[in-house]
């Protein structure tokens, strides 16, 4: 299964509220990022995971900002004048398929039981 590249479009917003936002909404305990150079962020490309190879394709797609669970130091050099880069984790970019996949799952097969999981397997802890 290959990776895809997701576009979540909103109103163009200041860069600190979407970093901010993003804290929240993934609960990671910090946003890695590049220089903001006063962008204002109207699309946003997410890939879930280790997901930087799909920068490149997220600025063919006119991305403001590409967010993912891992990006390599020197990627940060190569794309920082084509778009704001966000890393917040492999977990917590992954953190959310599970529900996902029980909606799924129950849209089409609305007579099974899922049981998922309440165990949290981050091993990595912020301070």
């Amino acid at each position: 299964r290959s990776p895809r590249v997701t576009e979540v479009l909103t109103c163009a917003l200041p860069i600190l509220l979407v970093l901010e936002k993003l804290k929240e909404i993934f609960k990671t305990g910090c946003v890695k990022h590049s220089p903001l150079h006063n962008r204002k962020i109207s699309r946003i490309a997410l890939c879930g995971g280790a997901g930087a190879s799909l920068m490149t394709k997220a600025v063919i797609a006119g991305a403001d900002m590409f967010v993912t669970g891992e990006i390599r130091y020197h990627d940060y050099f190569e794309f920082e004048s084509h778009i704001l880069l966000a890393e917040i984790g492999d977990y917590e970019s992954e953190q959310y398929t599970k529900e996902i996949f029980c909606e799924i799952i129950q849209k089409k097969f609305p007579t099974f039981a899922i049981h998922s999981t309440q165990v949290d397997t981050n091993p990595i802890n912020y301070l």
